[in-house]
């Protein structure tokens, strides 16, 4: 018996070696792509959170319906997204408009500079105290 490999044997294992490298090749871009847009969105989900959090801060009756657009470059050190904040009365039930119901309706809506689409919209009710 020989103890060495056949031309047979090596060139299946270069072809199965070529499969592998070529399937890595393949998907990295891919997954470097799911990896930025991971980080993306969870940039996103900070400045959305920290934008909720400021408002809710605040007391109630000085928390005024209001749409505000934060353009780019407008949050310091993330110069590539924006927020958008709309406060709304809110009931269950029915419109408000003109009324007091003793809750407002929070939402932030961050976009991203590179393709200028919603990474993330966040919203949160805030009641009278």
């Amino acid at each position: 018996m020989s103890k060495g490999l056949t031309l047979i044997e090596s060139l299946i294992g270069m072809t199965l070696v070529s499969f592998g490298v070529f399937f890595v090749i393949l998907v990295f871009p891919l997954i470097m792509r799911s990896t930025l847009s991971s980080e993306k969105e969870t940039v996103a989900l900070f400045l959305a959170t920290a934008k909720i959090e400021e408002v809710v801060a605040e007391s109630y009756s000085l928390i005024e319906e209001t749409n505000l657009v934060e353009d780019y470059g407008d949050i310091d050190n993330y110069d590539d997204y924006k927020r958008e904040l709309v406060v709304s009365c809110f009931h269950p039930e029915r419109n408000c408009e003109n009324e007091e119901t003793g809750m407002k309706k929070i939402k932030v809506i961050v976009l991203h500079k590179n393709n200028n689409r919603e990474l993330i919209s966040l919203t949160s009710l805030v009641s009278k105290r």
